[in-house]
C-alpha cells in the first residue's frame, strides 16, 4: 500500500512513502582551533594561526574555507557557528568571545558575545559565543572572530587539542 516508487534509489519512510535520500542530516561539519598561543591587550580579531582539526576528525562535507582569519561558507543554508576559547590573565579582568557576521562581504557586525573574569592572577576561564547565520550567499556572508580583554590576556593555542576552536555545523536548507 506504499506510495511512490519503490527501486534501488528509494527507500520506504515511516509514513509509508518511498523517497529518494538524503531526506535531511548533517551535510556539512567542520572544525578550526587556534594552533598557538595569543596574547592580546585590547580587541584583537582572530587573523592566522587557524587550522582544521585534524586530531581524530574529519570534517562531514566540503567543509568551511578560511583567509586571514575570515572564514567562508561551502554552501547556502542555516548554519550552527560556535566559538569557544580557553584564557588566562591578571587578576580581575575580563576577557570575550564575539562572533562577527557580514552579509555584504565588508561590513561585520558582532552576532553573539560572551564575557567572562577572572578571578585571581593566571586563573584560567572558558568562554564561548554561539549564533546561527542564514547563509543566502556564500560569497557575501561570511564569519570571523575577535576576542577582547581590559589587560594582557593569553588565549591558548595547539594543535593537537582544542583550546580556542570554532565549530560549523550545516543544520538545514535557507
Amino acid at each position: 500500500t506504499a506510495t511512490g516508487t519503490k527501486d534501488a534509489t528509494t527507500f520506504l519512510r515511516g509514513d509509508n512513502t518511498f523517497d529518494v535520500p538524503p531526506l535531511g542530516g548533517i551535510t556539512e561539519a567542520d572544525q578550526w582551533r587556534q594552533t598557538t598561543d595569543t596574547s592580546v591587550s585590547s580587541s584583537t580579531l582572530y587573523p592566522s594561526n587557524w587550522e582544521r582539526n585534524d586530531t581524530v576528525f574529519d570534517k562531514i562535507g566540503t567543509g568551511m574555507s578560511q583567509s586571514s582569519g575570515i572564514f567562508t561558507f561551502p554552501s547556502t543554508g542555516i548554519w550552527y557557528v560556535s566559538f569557544n576559547a580557553m584564557a588566562t590573565g591578571a587578576a580581575s579582568d575580563y576577557i570575550s568571545a564575539k562572533i562577527k557576521v557580514t552579509q555584504n562581504n565588508s561590513s561585520y557586525v558582532v552576532r553573539a558575545e560572551s564575557y567572562q573574569n577572572t578571578v585571581a592572577a593566571q586563573d584560567w576561564v572558558g568562554i564561548s559565543s554561539n549564533v546561527m547565520v542564514d547563509v543566502s550567499d556564500t560569497s557575501n556572508v561570511k564569519v570571523l572572530f575577535e576576542i577582547d580583554s581590559g589587560n594582557a590576556i593569553t588565549y591558548k593555542g595547539s594543535t593537537t587539542a582544542n583550546y580556542t576552536w570554532a565549530n560549523f555545523i550545516r543544520l538545514g536548507d535557507t
